[in-house]
């Protein structure tokens, strides 16, 4: 396959094959070196099926009133496009135009790639008849950029609009874009900076409607409130020229569900105080929805994922927690809740008495602070304030009592007591203690009986008894004033002590030998 290389240069410079009548064309409507447009090189190619070959077509710059009338350039402003153009015909004879098959491929040399990003290429046949040039069928093109022409023709020509390179100017400014001009509250928008001329580098400062200011050829900025913002940049360039302001309306949307809401409820597991049952609540936004938990206050995500969640503390104490919530539409909204994992207990063994009553208490303090305030309550108006492990109290009157621990600990700022269980005392009035005041004989060998006078004996009950040296002698008889009681082998000098619900003083007792029997068994 053979190539024809045509060099398209300034049509100025050229001189003039065809024209058709019509307007003529603004000063440098065509692309050259006067006016900075780079120059395009364009191969002429033609497929084996044709009927002419390459070097049979001969292609040079054309300038046709009527066809670029035909073909109106793009909307851009005139500073930003430049229109070349290439006729081509048969080599011989000349004037005789084409016929029957011709099927070329028309290729971009530098800058223009042979994809032809940036160029628009439109397709004219001139009418053999009429030598009118007609705009052809784009749907002629196929793969490889080959188009094939099966018409009549005095000749065609190809004109290529180039948009991707700016002729240079002398007005330096600047266009200002934004990805989204419309948008909800708390939503990214990204905005850009174009300069149009000017000399690198140029610096961008942006104002965004709301007081926010940022700098960069590029940048971010998030709106608070609803309403429409006038967003400007104002751009300078090297040379110090200052373009004008260039700016871009954006409206910003309340959310239709913000999300205003969110509550946790904590619970402490049955059986075990460091463990926790977490559940979120959330009120409006959007979801699906986000969960990051912080349950221990240190900063760093525990738990995420779902609106309810368990967590088990490794030691006592009070936490305080953090649970921010995010929906689909980027709304956030945290909570902070408080785990109260501490141990507050006041326990005795001594809960029923007589007056004066002395109770041993024992307290667990687990998880508070050094310094935060412990005391005990004992419910008979006293307090201990210092309380240790081991606490000891007196009931002085009869009477039912409750006694409690109670302490406080402090987060953020919050104070969040906490009380034991109460333990019940119950102290009641002393019965009479028994009183000796006597016995009879003083003195008794084993085997004998005595009898104990005194008071408060009472009647006998399965409790009350009568010890000897703690040795319990057997009763005769009882009565309110007197016991008689036996003394039994075993006994010796010692205290004897009458046992009710209270116990007598001890009274000294003197056990004396059993008298002898008379010798021979009797007197004659």
């Amino acid at each position: 396959m053979q190539r024809l290389t045509a060099l398209l240069i300034a049509l100025c410079l050229l001189i003039p094959l065809y024209s058709c009548s019509g307007s003529s064309l603004p000063p440098n409507y065509f692309g050259g070196e006067d006016d900075g447009l780079p120059e395009l090189e364009w191969d002429l190619v033609t497929d084996p099926d044709s009927t002419l070959s390459a070097d049979e077509v001969d292609g040079e710059m054309w300038e046709i009133d009527d066809a670029l009338d035909a073909k109106a350039p793009s909307a851009l402003p005139s500073g930003y496009h430049g229109i070349q153009a290439m006729y081509f015909t048969p080599v011989t004879p000349p004037g005789a135009g084409f016929s029957g098959l011709l099927s070329v491929r028309i290729t971009m040399g530098n800058p223009i790639p042979n994809e032809y990003d940036g160029v628009r290429l439109f397709l004219f046949h001139v009418d053999p008849q009429t030598t009118e040039a007609t705009i052809m069928d784009s749907e002629r093109g196929r793969a490889g950029n080959w188009v094939t022409f099966e018409i009549d023709a005095l000749g065609f020509f190809v004109i290529a609009e180039n948009l991707s390179i700016p002729r240079p100017g002398t007005v330096f400014s600047v266009s200002a874009f934004a990805d989204l001009a419309q948008a909800p509250v708390g939503t990214l928008i990204n905005f850009w900076a174009i300069p149009n001329n000017g000399t690198a580098p140029f610096t961008y400062e942006w104002t965004f409607g709301d007081g926010g200011t940022a700098s960069g050829a590029q940048v971010t900025h998030t709106y608070t409130f609803p309403g429409i913002y006038n967003v400007q940049v104002l751009a300078t360039d090297a040379a110090g020229n200052t373009a004008p302001a260039a700016s871009t309306p954006i409206e910003i949307t309340a959310r239709p569900n913000p999300l205003t809401g969110l509550s946790v409820a904590v619970t402490q597991d049955t059986g075990d105080h460091l463990s926790f049952s977490y559940s979120a609540t959330i009120t409006g936004g959007t979801g699906p929805f986000s969960y990051s938990w912080d349950f221990d206050g240190d900063g760093a995500e525990d738990s995420s994922g779902a609106p309810s969640v368990n967590f088990a503390f490794a030691s006592e104490g009070l936490y305080g927690g953090t649970l921010t919530v995010t929906d689909s539409l980027g709304d956030s909204i945290s909570a902070d809740f408080a785990s109260d994992a501490r141990v507050l207990l006041l326990e005795t063994n001594d809960t029923l008495g007589y007056e004066p009553y002395d109770v041993t208490f024992s307290l667990v303090a687990l998880g508070f602070a050094p310094g935060d305030p412990l005391e005990v309550v004992f419910g008979d108006g006293a307090t201990d304030t210092a309380p240790g492990g081991t606490v000891l109290h007196t009931y002085q009157r009869e009477g039912t009592y409750n006694a409690f621990a109670a302490g406080e600990s402090t987060l953020n700022g919050t104070a969040y007591p906490l009380q034991s269980a109460s333990v019940s005392i119950v102290v009641t009035q002393a019965p009479p203690r028994p009183v000796i005041t006597a016995v009879e004989p003083p003195y008794a060998a084993i085997g004998e009986q005595i009898t104990i006078i005194g008071l408060n004996f009472g009647t006998r009950n399965d409790i009350d008894r009568v010890t000897l040296n703690e040795l319990e002698l057997p009763v005769v008889s009882w009565a309110e004033t007197e016991i008689v009681v036996e003394i039994i082998d075993g006994a010796d000098d010692g205290d004897l002590v009458v046992h009710k619900e209270l116990s007598s003083d001890p009274f000294p007792f003197t056990v004396v030998p059993r008298a002898p029997g008379p010798p021979g068994g009797g007197q004659t």
